[in-house]
């Protein structure tokens, strides 16, 4: 009876407490499972440390597991240096009941920033976090704006250049380099950039093409990055030439109103929708450039030649004459010679040896870059020693129209008898003739006549016998 009254209050007892039990259980359950679950650990076996990939890439990530069960699970992320982390998605930890790891493909997204990076594989089953991971680099891509395909460069002319990248934001260590790549030839120019010019989210530059760059198709090749983690992307392909110039020769001539002939090369042939400009500048101080006109770069075979007029009204002075190659508005090269803007004159007559009387005329000619259609400009005429011939001398006239080519003087009746050049003057400039001479004719009354005592004496006549008989 004692027996049965204690069975009979311990059911009484069990029964008011069994939440507690049940409590009890339960907890020793979860902390079961929780150890059953952090005794299984991973770690990654591939990608290798100093991996590289491309952002919109596969990379093939390994790793083993000690502990798994078949329905546990990882994740595979790329983590950046500042911690943030991308899910490049979830695997079983093992391929099979018996394996050992697993092997699985990610995708590298293509909006992914190049940068330095960590592959990790994280065991996602609940209770403690087991990872591994190993570094590696997203490689960085540099995207061309400009040059666009057809392009045109110089040799020794400049290039606009622009990019876009995959850098993260802020990043102002990551390089890049442009280089000039011969399509036919694969040779590559120097550097084109500064050592360690950041390459940025996007920038730009005006580069210079070689000297001596040969003629020929060309792309641009852009390496961003350095070491192992690189991107090479090239541009659309384009033209390198030659543009030079045969005239006008330096020390070019040409009148106020005058013109001058420009001829140039271009090699290979350049877009036919190219222009030349040509434009003289003063070269003293405060430079005054006037653009003589316009004209197609291809209006003969690889080049082109045009007659461009200078205005009337320039002023005569030292100026430089650019040829200047467009695109466009674009400038792709030039070509400079040194010369003036000046009006000339040379004698042609009269010859050496001329001879006038004091008071006679003398007929006087020119040649001149003066152009027909100027009948204002004069020069002035001077009759000087031709032992001092830059002394004040006569004036013979001062109105001398220039495009006549020739005027007819007169010299003064009182003019001595003596050796004498013309000199002429305009715009400052002298020029002088071939020498000759003013001499006065004999007079009248100290020529001999017929028939007087001069005569006589010069002649005598023969005696008249017929007195003497």
């Amino acid at each position: 009876m004692a027996l049965a009254g204690s069975a009979s209050a311990w059911s009484r007892w069990a029964q008011g407490h069994r939440h507690h039990f049940l409590s009890f259980f339960v907890v020793a359950c979860l902390l079961a499972s929780a150890q059953a679950v952090s005794s299984w650990t991973v770690s990654i076996t591939a990608p290798s440390a100093g991996w590289t990939a491309s952002a919109g890439g596969q990379v093939t990530v390994s790793w083993t597991q000690s502990g798994a069960n078949t329905q546990d699970t990882v994740r595979v992320d790329l983590v950046s240096a500042s911690n943030v982390v991308t899910a490049l998605g979830t695997f079983n930890a093992k391929s099979g009941s018996t394996a050992s790891g697993n092997t699985a493909v990610v995708t590298i997204p293509a909006s992914q920033a190049g940068a330095a990076y960590s592959m990790r594989v994280q065991t996602l089953t609940s209770g403690t976090v087991s990872s591994s991971s190993t570094a590696g680099k997203v490689l960085p891509v540099l995207t061309f704006t400009t040059p666009v395909s057809g392009w045109e460069a110089a040799a020794s002319g400049s290039l606009a250049v622009s990019w876009t990248t995959n850098l993260a934001a802020g990043d102002s260590s990551t390089p890049v380099q442009l280089y000039l790549v011969n399509s036919a030839t694969s040779v590559v120019s120097a550097g084109l950039l500064p050592a360690n010019t950041p390459a940025l989210t996007s920038s730009s530059a005006t580069v210079t093409v070689p000297a001596g760059t040969a003629a020929g198709t060309y792309r641009v090749r852009a390496v961003i990055g350095s070491g192992s983690a690189t991107g090479t992307t090239n541009s659309g392909s384009g033209t390198v030439f030659s543009f030079t110039s045969s005239a006008p020769a330096a020390s070019w001539v040409v009148a106020p109103g005058g013109s001058v002939t420009a001829t140039w090369a271009i090699a290979p042939a350049v877009s036919t929708s190219d222009t030349v400009k040509c434009v003289i500048t003063t070269t003293g101080g405060g430079a005054v450039a006037t653009v003589l006109g316009t004209t197609p770069a291809l209006s003969a075979n690889g080049g082109g030649s045009f007659t461009f007029t200078v205005p009337s009204a320039q002023g005569v002075g030292s100026y430089s004459l650019a040829l200047i190659l467009l695109h466009g508005t674009t400038e792709l090269s030039r070509t400079t010679t040194s010369g003036s803007v000046a009006r000339t004159v040379s004698f042609t007559a009269p010859a050496a040896g001329w001879d006038v009387a004091p008071g006679g005329s003398l007929q006087v000619s020119w040649l001149s870059n003066v152009p027909a259609s100027d009948a204002t400009t004069a020069l002035s005429l001077y009759l000087v020693s031709a032992a001092s011939p830059t002394d004040v001398g006569t004036l013979l006239t001062s109105s001398a129209v220039v495009s006549a080519g020739g005027a007819t003087v007169s010299v003064d009746a009182s003019q001595v008898d003596g050796n004498y050049v013309l000199r002429a003057e305009l715009d400052g400039q002298t020029v002088l003739s071939a020498a000759g001479t003013v001499t006065t004719p004999p007079s009248a009354s100290s020529t001999p006549v017929s028939g007087t005592a001069a005569s006589c004496a010069k002649y005598p006549r023969a005696p008249d016998w017929s007195l003497f008989l």
